[in-house]
């Protein structure tokens, strides 16, 4: 089975990156959830606790979705053995880089199903942080892929995350605000985010195949 083949290789490949595999996981069941126990304890449940929820939640998830992807791909594109990878395992690539992404996705929902029991709207919350995601996963693909360097593609991937951060002006093109989810129509935005960083993974995916048939 070739879906059990990839989840076989994107968890060695997580495994494989040993201390550094911890940091997406402390990052959300340690890190932001201390920082919810301090609204919490300050102000209890209610607008202050949510607001800070989407705001560190929005702030961390989305980078951290690529941490695992991020160290997966530098063997792919940088590692010893890389050319013979791109040879021997001509989809491997985009497939394996998905799979893990969706490990990270999967490793989340514990998170957001005790989000839920305190506010109703976090089920609408977890689909942003998984189509802000999504658009970070894609970003990243296509640098690394354009670029041909995992360091260098880091670039451009700050840049935007900086922008998203301190830009207040809205735009479709930035996922980051600490506006709530009022229901489904306004994931519409996200939804476009979702469908570009799909764009991109395939345009990532191309710059792959171009690569391979030089090699």
């Amino acid at each position: 089975m070739l879906f059990k083949k990839y989840l076989r290789i994107s968890f060695v490949g997580i495994k494989a990156q040993h201390i550094f595999a911890i940091v997406p996981v402390a990052v959300a069941y340690v890190l932001i959830p201390l920082i919810n126990l301090l609204f919490l304890k300050k102000y209890g449940v209610g607008y202050d606790l949510y607001i800070s929820i989407i705001c560190f939640t929005q702030l961390f998830l989305p980078f951290f979705s690529m941490w695992w992807v991020f160290f997966m791909l530098r063997e792919y594109i940088e590692g010893a053995g890389s050319e013979l990878l791109y040879v021997c395992d001509k989809n491997g690539q985009i497939i394996v880089t998905v799979m893990t992404w969706l490990i990270y996705i999967v490793m989340l929902i514990p998170l957001y199903i005790v989000y839920f029991i305190c506010f109703r709207m976090m089920t609408l919350e977890f689909v942003r942080i998984v189509c802000e995601s999504l658009l970070m996963l894609g970003l990243l693909y296509i640098c690394i892929n354009f670029l041909k360097s995992t360091s260098l593609s880091m670039i451009p991937v700050f840049v935007y995350i900086i922008a998203n951060i301190s830009t207040k002006k809205e735009s479709v093109f930035l996922y980051y605000t600490l506006d709530e989810i009022a229901g489904v129509g306004s994931l519409k935005k996200y939804f476009a985010q979702a469908l570009f960083g799909v764009m991109l993974l395939l345009t990532g995916e191309i710059c792959s195949a171009m690569r391979r048939k030089a090699s």
